[in-house]
């Protein structure tokens, strides 16, 4: 595409087999810059005649005088014969041809240039770099996926039917530098970042005319900062000097350029461990000189941390948790994010035991249920009461001779079941006395007063497991409860201490913002801002702050990680941006480490890099959703509503059951009295 972009406006004539793919391909990068043209495969020899002379006609009337041409030997033959009977292979044209289609016995156009790729006239050299780069390929699905998926019998010996899409993913994730330059595949098979040589016949001379962008140098300077989870720094202790699975980083003296050598681990040693891999190119890390991020010290015009290391070309990537914004993009190229961040509001969880005292026995249970509880217990037994009633009246209404004995018994038992005994034999069910009760004798009853022994079972073991949890219940008090907009935040008082990391992108978003919420933010935090995330959380724990802002992914880390679990990150990330990878402007790495990280995003390794280094211990993943609340959750009668309606469902079968004695009786008695 570079190559042809110094040749446009030019015609592409190919056969149909070759058309439709180098159509797409180039008119993606030169719209109307280039025409296409092509010959239909199985013409007689009199039709692809008159078909060449039609488009080599066009392509004069047109005015083009750069003609591309990807065709077989003998329909080359032809296109250059009309060529020269209509004039078209002097000196005012050029005619492109490509090295697989090299001519041979043909009398070739004055100007004519082979395009052909950088050391590939012997076909072995390509054949090395593919076979290499299928081994590595190879060698990269066998390392992930069990033996059982690999046919290694042959190509066709598949178990798993996705292996070809898998191998495939492997296959584009390889590169490296071969004998034919750098070697990779785009997801569509065609060949990224190749150089090429361009042949000039005429004056037996080869030109290279790589991609600018394709230029591999041996070594990259990259740097970086310590900040976890991102960059650790370990002693190294190999006489060796090898970090196994981190990277070597230099850490520059306070005075001087003298480095002393870590070992770096970390999501982003990661990240240029893959790159190296992936690019073929030695990527020295050192940590920033100054400690710093990057930004711009408006007294001096100066910029310090990465960035200024940037500018100044001290280093030519810069790769850490750096923010992307808008000031940075101004001096400095940036890459496609490989990390979607917001910033997190972080403080320290005080806990304090819940007061108890002389009535701490009914605070399990919050004071409505209380009262719903002892409303549906005497309820009962007021049902108990006159559904005795009611069935004593059925039974006497209809009674006969031959019941005088049950009846008489019945009598007795009316006359004994009084409202108040009622109403003990209600709470008896529920709280089990062991002294004698008078129970109702029709069964309406009975079934009423085993469904509240069932419901009321439940609510008791509820209570039980309540009490014993509200015994060893902490209040956790936080200095804010809805993080970035909380009134206390917005307008704070002399009381609230607010720091962020000086020099960050998120301290000139408060010192630069328009919105009066944030810049009151700043003006109490200008005083207490601290130089790291590691020192804020001294300071936060010390309580000499109580309010941490930093990136939101690094404070739910260090509330995660805190081995005492006493951080919290409050409310929802705000202003979302992304990490990216710094490079000097215009630099020819943009693109190849974009396409590179964009690659990484497809095929989650960014997932997988955050599952291995961001795993949490205190068990709140979901830490920015946090509030300041009570961890002990009193038990309302929304909780137990269930179990009020099955004694509703239970008290509405009881009646159903008395209707339905009440007309089984009068049915019998009609009956009898006809007899």
């Amino acid at each position: 595409m570079e190559i042809l972009r110094t040749w446009a406006p030019a015609a592409v004539l190919c056969n149909t087999k070759t058309y439709e793919g180098m159509k797409y391909l180039i008119t993606s990068a030169f719209r109307d810059d280039i025409k296409f043209y092509h010959l239909t495969f199985g013409l007689s020899s009199a039709k692809r005649i008159h078909a060449v002379a039609e488009i080599l006609a066009k392509i004069r009337n047109l005015k083009i005088n750069n003609l591309v041409i990807y065709v077989d030997q003998e329909d080359l033959r032809e296109v250059i014969t009309l060529g020269e009977m209509m004039q078209m292979t002097g000196s005012k044209y050029k005619w492109i041809l490509t090295w697989e289609n090299k001519p041979s016995n043909i009398s070739l156009p004055v100007n004519t240039l082979i395009l052909q790729p950088k050391n590939s006239t012997e076909l072995q050299n390509i054949l090395s770099d593919a076979a290499d780069l299928i081994k590595q390929a190879f060698g990269s699905y066998t390392n992930k996926y069990t033996k059982d998926r690999v046919p290694y019998a042959s190509c066709f010996d598949i178990v798993d039917p996705s292996f070809g899409e898998e191998f495939h993913r492997h296959i584009i994730q390889q590169s490296f530098v071969g004998k034919t330059g750098y070697f990779a595949f785009e997801e569509q098979g065609n060949r990224v970042n190749a150089e090429y040589e361009v042949v000039d016949l005429k004056n037996k001379s080869v030109r290279e005319t790589p991609p600018s962008h394709s230029r591999i140098p041996k070594k990259i300077r990259a740097v970086t900062a310590l900040s976890a989870p991102f960059v650790y720094l370990n002693q190294m202790v190999n006489i060796k000097h090898s970090c196994g699975t981190g990277l070597i980083c230099h850490v520059y003296a306070r005075e001087g350029n003298h480095t002393t050598q870590f070992c770096c681990k970390g999501y982003i040693i990661d990240i240029v461990h893959l790159l190296q891999t992936d690019l073929g190119v030695d990527i020295e890390v050192h940590i920033t000189k100054d400690g710093k991020h990057g930004s711009l010290d408006e007294k001096t015009n100066q910029w310090n941390g990465m960035i200024g290391e940037i500018i100044r070309c001290e280093a030519d990537i810069a790769i850490a948790d750096l923010t992307i914004t808008d000031d940075r993009s101004r001096v400095v190229d940036f890459t496609h994010p490989f990390m979607e961040i917001g910033v997190g509001v972080l403080v320290r969880v005080d806990r304090q035991g819940i007061a108890q005292g002389i009535w701490a026995f009914l605070q399990p249970v919050a004071a409505q249920l209380w009262i719903a509880t002892f409303l549906a217990i005497s309820l009962m037994g007021i049902l108990f009461w006159a559904m005795e009633r009611i069935a004593f009246w059925i039974m006497d209404k209809f009674a006969t001779h031959k019941d005088g004995e049950k009846h008489e018994i019945r009598r007795q038992t009316l006359v004994q079941f009084t409202f108040a005994a009622s109403l003990h034999y209600s709470w008896s069910t529920v709280v089990r006395t062991r002294d004698k009760v008078i129970r109702p004798s029709n069964n309406a009853a009975k079934i009423g007063a085993i469904s509240l022994a069932l419901c009321f079972l439940v609510f008791i073991t509820t209570y039980t497991a309540q009490l014993a949890a509200f015994l060893v219940a902490e209040l956790h008090v936080t200095p804010i409860t809805r993080g970035i907009q909380d009134g206390k935040l917005q307008h704070p008082g002399d009381d609230l201490k607010i720091a962020t990391i000086s020099g960050s992108s998120i301290e000139r978003f408060f010192r630069t913002s328009p919105d009066p919420k944030f810049t009151n933010i700043w003006k109490h935090m200008m005083g207490n801002n601290v130089p790291t995330s590691e020192i804020g959380v001294e300071r936060l724990k010390g309580n000499q702050i109580d309010v941490l802002i930093g990136d939101y992914n690094t404070m739910v880390y260090i509330a995660a990680k805190d081995p005492n679990c006493s951080l919290r990150v409050i409310g929802e990330p705000f202003f979302r941006s992304g990490y990216g990878i710094a490079l000097q402007k215009n630099s020819t790495w943009t693109s190849i480490f974009s396409q590179k990280l964009l690659q990484y995003e497809k095929f989650d390794t960014f997932l997988e890099l955050a599952h291995r280094w961001m795993k949490t211990s205190c068990g709140n993943e979901e830490n920015g959703n946090s509030v300041n609340f009570n961890t002990f959750h009193r038990m309302t009668a929304y909780d137990v509503s269930g179990m009020f309606v099955v004694l509703g469902v239970a008290v509405g079968l009881c009646w159903i059951m008395l209707a339905a004695e009440f007309y089984y009786k009068r049915l019998k008695r009609r009956h009898r009295d006809d007899q």
